[in-house]
């Protein structure tokens, strides 16, 4: 299996639907760091990007993550639904890479740009894509979720494009 994703600045992936949640998410944090969960209210964002979020808790000071919520359309496009189960409960390729995205969100408080790139992982995914994870916060001092986003509809010549250069 092949899987890879690789950290790219924001400003990359701001043409995509990447971008459109991060204006979202910026503007609900106002001046705090970040939004808690509570703030957001999945029905005013697009269909896009409400099947294609995952949401996990921070557990133990990032010692492992909770999957909270698991879009529709992650479960369409990853064949699995992984709502209610832990990051350390589901074996693979990415999940030491995952546990290192989110600890990195964990401690820096920042968002983290990415794009994907699974258009070999198996039969089930045929996908260049850009994501992004988002620092979540119900006490404005410390990340207890952190918010994922990956964009299936971007175009992914140019997405693989950007990929390879980032790579380069």
């Amino acid at each position: 299996m092949n899987y890879v994703s690789q950290e790219v600045p924001l400003e990359e992936i701001a043409s995509s639907e990447c971008g459109k949640l991060y204006k979202f998410w910026d503007e609900l944090r106002g001046e705090r760091f970040a939004p808690s969960w509570q703030d957001f209210d999945l029905p005013s964002l697009s269909r896009n990007i409400s099947a294609n979020l995952r949401v996990v808790d921070v557990l133990d000071d990032g010692a492992d993550f909770f999957y909270r919520y698991w879009g529709t359309g992650m479960v369409s496009m990853c064949k699995s639904e992984k709502s209610g189960k832990r990051l350390s409960e589901i074996p693979g390729p990415r999940t030491a890479e995952l546990f290192a995205e989110y600890r990195t969100v964990f401690n820096s408080r920042e968002p983290l740009a990415i794009i994907h790139d699974a258009r070999w992982a198996d039969e089930l995914i045929d996908l260049i894509a850009p994501a992004i994870r988002l620092p979540l916060s119900s006490d404005g001092e410390t990340v207890d979720k952190v918010l994922t986003f990956t964009d299936p509809q971007g175009y992914e010549e140019e997405w693989g494009a950007m990929f390879e250069a980032a790579a380069g």
